[in-house]
């Protein structure tokens, strides 16, 4: 994944589109994925081998098809005439949907914040039943800042991603305070699953 803060500091970065014809936009941070040749990857270290890596990839592109926010709805574009937004990217918004971030994106609906370190949860990678029950990518946004006079926070989520079917879903398990990481860790026990997640503690302006 790509870290980036978007409008928030520096330029945008390119959107990604999600949620099939409704192409709703997302400039800031992206989640990617490389597909390398086994073969050639195993080969690349050793003496005579490609100056650079282009030959080894096979496939690339954006790992973000559909997003969900934190009501399970597949979030829909922001309005852009001020009005609460049906559907929103929960991180941008208040309680009423209105956009709140101190920076609106020009090219693209909503801001992807500053997603910072992620995590690879594996089925079952303690033994049999020990462990999540598939394989999770678990990612964060970190910081955000709201305008001062905004209320009604909601606050920013942990994103979980499914691999395979390439959605994200935006989750509330770990609070809303903004995380650094969330890593799986093992309990011991096939009853239970554990995280540890690390907190910035919603310090994100407005009014609360």
């Amino acid at each position: 994944q790509s870290e980036s803060y978007g409008p928030l500091s520096r330029q945008e970065s390119l959107p990604f589109f999600v949620n099939g014809p409704e192409r709703v936009s997302l400039t800031g941070s992206h989640i990617h994925y490389i597909d390398f040749d086994r073969g050639k990857l195993a080969e690349f270290m050793k003496d005579g081998a490609p100056v650079n890596a282009y030959s080894m990839v096979v496939d690339s592109g954006e790992a973000i098809e559909t997003i969900y926010n934190l009501k399970r709805e597949k979030i829909g574009k922001r309005s852009r005439t001020g009005a609460a937004s049906s559907s929103p990217h929960h991180s941008n918004v208040n309680l009423k949907g209105e956009y709140i971030v101190v920076k609106t994106p020009t090219k693209a609906d909503w801001l992807m914040q500053s997603l910072c370190s992620a995590h690879l949860a594996i089925k079952h990678q303690w033994g049999s039943g020990l462990g999540v029950e598939d394989k999770l990518f678990i990612t964060n946004e970190e910081w955000i800042s709201y305008v001062d006079s905004a209320t009604g926070l909601i606050g920013l989520p942990v994103h979980v991603l499914n691999l395979e079917s390439k959605e994200l879903y935006a989750i509330s398990t770990f609070s809303l305070g903004g995380h650094e990481k969330v890593v799986n860790v093992n309990t011991g026990s096939t009853a239970f699953v554990g995280f540890v997640p690390s907190g910035y503690n919603g310090n994100f302006g407005g009014k609360g």
